[in-house]
């Protein structure tokens, strides 16, 4: 498996007790700190974009959705941008 470069640095203050919870949370996880906060920010990442570009509707709901988005209308503003943040990652 190829290597990626970490190139990139982020920098948090936090309270000891928060850093300790999250020392101890690692440690449970056999990780070091970095690694679970990387994972743990990863996770919130996909999440929060997953909310964003996801949705669950009820079948009626969802035939009108689709009635109403015909083969010429164009997507709501601002989804394009989404999308190809999303594609990126």
């Amino acid at each position: 498996m190829a290597t990626i470069a970490k190139e990139e640095r982020i920098e948090v203050r936090l309270a000891a007790l928060e850093k300790k919870r999250f020392k101890v949370a690692a440690d449970l996880l056999d990780l070091n700190l970095s690694e679970f906060m990387l994972a743990s920010a990863r996770e919130a990442a996909e999440h929060a974009l997953a909310s964003q570009t996801r949705f669950v509707l009820p079948a009626r709901q969802m035939q009108a959705f689709y009635g109403s988005a015909g083969p010429t209308s164009e997507a709501p503003a601002g989804v394009a941008r989404v999308v190809r943040e999303a594609q990126r990652l």
